[in-house]
């Protein structure tokens, strides 16, 4: 049997050492994606969990999670129990944060994975962005429970400004039915939470949508183009977003989803002409 230094690979030593940033005991099988946050000197991991390799992994009913967790640049372990739960948060549109437990009118008392308390409530996004400054990262459970199958993460995401878009999979609870229905997502990237400014639009009580149903099929991975103007979509209505998230399905379907962007956002602020010699 070959070892890995017969095959020109360190296992030890040398620049590049691996350790555990995280053991979340699920199937991580799309690769993790990097957000920088210079303003904080933070780099954030981010990645979903859950698998589709099987017949049984299709009726799997174990919950899987999507995380946003700090990179230590350290050989320390970060211990899922030390991720804020964001499940529960609700973010509004004038930036108001309540939880969907204690419902609205009320400071969000924020919480561990392991439901114990991490001492600190917000009122607005301001203030749970904030309170990230001192924490390891957060974990969002996705849908599961009632003993159907759970909702999963096996494609790649995607980064975009400060949102980390993603697709999930989430199979039918019929047998009869083939297909499950595919789901698209846009979390701060920093909160693990819909962004204030809603990239997929608000409900009529002013609660940014974290995400869109895709439809029937197992989604592939987002990507992102620049939009041109407004344009009709699938559906007929008129997309007047800047962007738009391209998704592909089992189904044989492409989707376009319109995506605004947050305000400010991008754009040339001024340019200057250089002289360069050559």
């Amino acid at each position: 049997d070959e070892t890995t230094t017969s095959m020109g690979l360190s296992n030890s030593g040398g620049l590049a050492v691996m350790s555990t940033l995280i053991d979340v005991n699920k199937p991580v099988t799309a690769r993790p994606n990097i957000r920088r946050d210079v303003d904080k000197g933070e780099e954030w991991v981010l990645f979903g969990t859950g698998r589709l390799f099987t017949s049984a992994d299709n009726r799997s009913t174990a919950e899987q999670y999507f995380i946003g967790v700090k990179e230590t640049g350290t050989s320390t372990s970060v211990d899922i129990d030390d991720l804020v739960d964001t499940t529960d948060l609700i973010v509004k549109s004038d930036g108001t944060v309540y939880d969907s437990d204690t419902g609205e009118g009320s400071a969000a008392a924020l919480l561990y994975s392991d439901a114990t308390s991490v001492g600190t409530s917000v009122e607005n996004f301001t203030e749970l962005y904030a309170a990230m400054d001192t924490e390891d990262g957060w974990l969002h459970a996705l849908g599961s429970g009632g003993g159907n199958p759970a909702e999963r993460v096996f494609n790649t995401s995607l980064v975009l400004g400060s949102s980390i878009i993603f697709t999930s999979y989430l199979p039918s609870y019929d047998l009869c039915t083939v297909e499950g229905d595919g789901l698209l997502y846009a979390y701060n990237f920093r909160t693990g939470t819909a962004q204030y400014f809603g990239p997929f639009g608000e409900s009529e009580d002013g609660i940014a949508y974290a995400g869109v149903d895709l439809g029937q099929g197992a989604p592939s991975a987002p990507t992102a183009i620049v939009r041109t103007g407004n344009e009709v979509t699938i559906d007929g209505t008129t997309n007047t977003a800047d962007l738009s998230v391209v998704t592909g399905s089992t189904t044989g379907v492409t989707t376009s989803t319109g995506f605004s962007s947050a305000p400010g956002a991008g754009g040339r602020l001024s340019w200057e002409i250089l002289d360069i010699p050559f």
